[in-house]
C-alpha cells in the first residue's frame, strides 16, 4: 500500500498506518463480497469457492460488520 509522507521527518507513524491498512482490507472484503454475489450461481455450478458463497444468508451482517470496521479503523487512523 502506498502512502504520502505524514510527518515532517518523512516517516509514517506506525500507529496511523496500521489502522488505515486494516480499514482498507476490510473495505476490500466488503466490496469483493458484494461483487461476488453477481456471479454466485455460476460459481456454484463450476465449484468455485468465494466469500459470497461461504457467507450465504449471513452476507448482509458480515458486510455490515466489515463496513463499520472500515469506518472505525479509518477514523482511528486519521485521528
Amino acid at each position: 500500500m502506498g502512502w504520502a509522507d505524514l510527518t515532517k521527518e518523512g516517516r509514517v507513524a506506525f500507529d496511523a498506518l496500521m489502522p488505515i491498512y486494516i480499514g482498507a482490507l476490510l473495505w476490500t472484503i466488503t466490496y469483493e463480497t458484494v461483487y461476488q454475489h453477481q456471479d454466485k450461481v455460476d460459481d456454484v455450478k463450476i465449484g468455485m469457492k468465494s466469500l459470497a458463497i461461504f457467507c450465504g444468508k449471513y452476507t448482509i451482517p458480515v458486510c455490515t460488520a466489515t463496513t463499520i470496521g472500515f469506518g472505525a479503523f479509518m477514523t482511528y487512523g486519521g485521528w
